[in-house]
């Protein structure tokens, strides 16, 4: 796809997307075809992600300070966001709570969307690492719990598929590589030791991680590459994905970090399995461009059935978004995508 084309796919989801910014920072959550609200349950992960989706067009415009849009969103978040106390521990450990619980892809969420606004919220991206922290082991990464309710103390047994992730994710975002690293080992070793989850998060937050480390760390960033071509070649093989928005979106952002993590190795460029990959992000980005609505209330927005939610339009903008960025950075090594 040319850039111009996703460019302007990017610029009408992000315009969709600021007009469901309420004046208090609640989105509007979902709508149907004709474009009014549907009334129901309000979800905390997806209000950080669409969040996040915003604060990365806001960093790609080049925007010195946070949109009113973005800001009120934030606040929106931060009066979910509860202070625990744990031991003698002198780290402020935030929590963000969704129907009373905290759960260890909310903190993520909420830690990735505050790691873009600006200024920069130095003591919220603090207090949610730490809070982050809770629900894996520093040592090892392996997860402990995937959510608790912080007034009880009731751990659920609740294990979630992609919440680890989208911590993952998170860590790395914030810099701290080896923590990430140490997650993602741990889901090759756990989650997917004998299949391979189609994890659109992981496989970003892997792509991260390999743009971080040192390039003499062979072992660990051919385990990295090796791991993202398992996820690669699941995508590809079983595409059951391919007549639903979202789940479509999500694969193209999964293959559009790929895309990116092979683009940047001057040996991997070179080989078959670069063009590979290429052509199939392109099929993907070309499908999910199908789905995006040109007219009416809902220009801009990704439907999927009877109507649209936030994330169906963030996880879709996210992708064209990554692609045009990974374009630019690439025509910079010669590589034309």
């Amino acid at each position: 796809m040319q850039r111009a084309q996703c460019l302007a796919i990017v610029h009408a989801s992000a315009k969709f997307m600021y007009k469901q910014v309420l004046p208090k920072g609640k989105f509007v959550y979902r709508r149907d075809l004709t474009g009014a609200p549907i009334p129901g349950k309000y979800n905390m992960l997806r209000h950080c992600g669409a969040i996040w989706s915003l604060a990365l067009y806001e960093q790609f415009l080049g925007k010195k300070a946070s949109s009113k849009s973005v800001v009120a969103a934030c606040e929106y978040a931060r009066e979910r966001i509860v202070r625990c106390v744990f031991g003698e521990e002198k780290t402020p450990v935030l929590l963000i709570l969704d129907k009373g619980e905290a759960k260890l892809g909310g903190n993520a969420l909420a830690l990735l969307a505050y790691s873009l606004v600006k200024p920069v919220q130095t003591e919220a991206i603090t207090g949610l690492t730490a809070g982050l922290g809770c629900f894996n082991d520093k040592d090892t990464g392996a997860i402990r719990f995937s959510k608790f309710n912080p007034q009880t103390g009731y751990v659920s047994d609740f294990v979630s598929e992609y919440y680890p992730g989208e911590a993952a994710l998170a860590y790395a975002t914030v810099g701290d590589i080896e923590r990430a690293y140490k997650l993602i080992v741990q889901l090759k070793l756990q989650r997917d030791k004998d299949s391979v989850l189609q994890d659109h998060w992981l496989l970003q937050a892997i792509e991260l991680v390999d743009k971080h480390l040192p390039a003499d760390d062979v072992a660990a960033r051919g385990f990295l590459k090796d791991y993202a071509r398992l996820i690669f070649d699941e995508i590809v093989a079983n595409p059951y994905y391919l007549e639903r928005s979202t789940p479509l979106a999500c694969r193209a952002e999964a293959l559009v970090a790929y895309l990116g993590m092979l683009g940047r190795d001057a040996v991997y460029r070179q080989e078959e399995h670069f063009l590979e990959v290429r052509d199939f992000c392109h099929f993907l980005l070309l499908e999910l461009k199908k789905h995006q609505q040109t007219k009416g209330m809902l220009a801009g927005a990704f439907i999927e059935g009877k109507g649209t939610r936030i994330d169906y339009t963030q996880h879709a903008m996210t992708a064209y978004l990554r692609y045009v960025q990974l374009k630019d950075e690439l025509r910079s090594k010669h590589v034309v995508l």
